[in-house]
């Protein structure tokens, strides 16, 4: 839930959701956000993340065609890198995941 992170997580007034603050008054600048999507509908959340200096992420099945679908957002400039949707602890994925949270870390 994106929108939901200005507002420190997931909120019981839903009128919230699109109000207004200014980027440094943000819990979590869009800089130190990692977005992973594994879906078209996910694509308008990894572009703004990605836009605003944040980690984007496409995660495909790599048991299908998917992975042409993710070259295409990667050369369109909407994600950052594509990676097949493997969450095992010693996969690219995660060492990709784990370089991005350590330098942010360090920051």
């Amino acid at each position: 839930m994106l929108y939901g992170v200005p507002f420190h997580g997931y909120f019981r007034d839903n009128s919230l959701i699109n109000k207004f603050i200014p980027h440094a008054e943000r819990p979590v600048p869009f800089p130190q956000m990692l977005f992973i999507g594994d879906g078209e509908t996910d694509i308008p959340s990894m572009r703004l993340v990605k836009d605003y200096g944040g980690h984007s992420v496409a995660v495909y099945n790599p048991n299908t065609t998917e992975r042409t679908a993710v070259s295409h957002l990667i050369k369109e400039g909407r994600v950052n890198v594509g990676m097949a949707a493997d969450y095992q602890k010693d996969s690219e994925l995660t060492h990709y995941v784990c370089s991005i949270i350590d330098g942010l870390a360090r920051k």
